[in-house]
């Protein structure tokens, strides 16, 4: 989109900061990583943030290793800065399918797929894939849905709806046609009093 997604506005309110305020709401640990050449932003208290190592490629790959390497717990909950409507309930059912896992069970990401479609960028992570990820990064291969088709534990349409009928936690915003949609969802939400916009607005 050529501009920072972090700070867009969808109901008043910066897509990552939302997305911070309702991760803090379900996590004991929440991290916002960076890439190292952007400003501080200033995040809700609760928030850790970290950065990328200088020389990390400018990929979400990049950073879930962050994540990863920096999270003090075995499973990473990933939600990417552009997904507008975080639903906690779709959230919290990814963390459930996660640790109902078999502690010897296999490190894997419960990803979510509608059709043959994944997305990793709204997953749990097991920090034991940290070093798949890292070899991905060294061979150049950033492609995080490679990574999740590889390692994922594909969660399908019929428990994601029944967290988030209509998906909505899924949307993710890439083209300026797509953040008009989402402003004009957000707006029918919030005249019909739902759809997830609290927060507060300001940064980051």
């Amino acid at each position: 989109m050529g501009r920072d997604k972090a700070r867009l506005k969808v109901g008043g309110v910066p897509m990552a900061r939302r997305a911070a305020e309702v991760l803090l709401g379900l996590c004991e640990e929440v991290l916002a990583v960076d890439r190292p050449e952007r400003p501080p932003r200033r995040w809700p208290a609760g928030v850790r943030a970290v950065r990328d190592p200088a020389g990390a490629p400018a990929a979400a790959l990049a950073g879930i290793a962050t994540a990863l390497e920096a999270a003090r717990h075995p499973w990473v909950l990933v939600l990417a800065c552009d997904l507008p409507f975080p639903r906690p309930a779709l959230l919290q059912g990814l963390i459930g399918v996660a640790l109902a896992r078999a502690p010897d069970a296999p490190p894997t990401v419960v990803v979510p797929r509608t059709g043959e479609v994944l997305h990793p960028l709204c997953a749990v992570y097991h920090r034991g894939l940290l070093a798949q990820v890292r070899a991905r990064l060294a061979a150049g291969d950033l492609r995080v849905q490679g990574l999740a088709r590889a390692h994922g534990t594909p969660v399908d349409e019929g428990p994601l709806a029944r967290w988030d009928p209509d998906l909505a936690g899924l949307v993710n915003v890439n083209t300026p046609a797509e953040l008009a949609a989402a402003r004009a969802r957000g707006r029918r939400a919030a005249r019909r009093g739902r759809g997830g916009l609290g927060g507060r607005g300001g940064d980051p």
